[in-house]
């Protein structure tokens, strides 16, 4: 499940985890691994961070909110969201416009988060083609060590979890079920999705 109309547009500038942390946490001290190491935090990242996963942005990125047309009160999926870029539409006659900044306001302080325009804003008339109306918004924790620990134990245990179970497995043989804790810490951290 995805949430509807939402992509990411500027990812994280600088890694969530480093495989020297994996490594130290997992006690590994071969480098020949590194290479698949790698490619399981890329993995685990994506599997817990953007809107495509469990709509958390751990680290500040920026993500576009695409409808057909003005609403005076706009969800914006994600956590935590922390601004509103811009709002950009196509108007009637097809020409890109930027909504003024003095029309709408954030409240952040609602789940999901919504871009609100005033009351004494008329809605602008927008082009009759799909997606004439775009929000990019700012979310995300803030840089690696703004991000809650338990997040960051969740992908580790993740991580772990591929790590050990890397071969296919006979039924009856190995659990592919992830980590208790991993679920445990999600079910606490998941994020409202808004769906088509």
């Amino acid at each position: 499940m995805t949430y509807a109309g939402v992509t990411r547009v500027v990812g994280p500038v600088e890694e969530i985890i480093t495989i020297e942390e994996v490594k130290a946490r997992l006690d590994i001290v071969r480098t020949d691994q590194d290479l698949m190491i790698a490619s399981l935090i890329k993995g685990a990242v994506e599997r817990i961070d953007g809107p495509n996963a469990w709509g958390l942005a751990l680290m500040s990125q920026t993500w576009r909110r695409t409808l057909d047309q003005f609403e005076r009160q706009i969800d914006l999926p994600g956590y935590p969201v922390q601004s509103v870029n811009a709002v950009t539409y196509r108007d009637a006659s097809g020409s890109e416009q930027v909504l003024d900044p003095q029309s709408y306001f954030l409240a952040s302080h609602v789940e999901p988060a919504q871009l609100v325009i005033r009351q004494a804003v008329n809605l602008p008339d927008t082009d009759p083609e799909i997606g004439a109306v775009w929000v990019d918004y700012g979310v995300g924790y803030g840089d690696r060590n703004e991000i809650p620990g338990p997040l960051i134990d969740a992908i580790a245990l993740l991580i772990g979890h591929r790590y050990e179970n890397r071969e296919a497995a006979i039924v009856g043989t190995i659990s592919n079920e992830l980590p208790l804790g991993y679920t445990a810490i999600m079910r606490d951290y998941a994020r409202h999705r808004v769906t088509a």
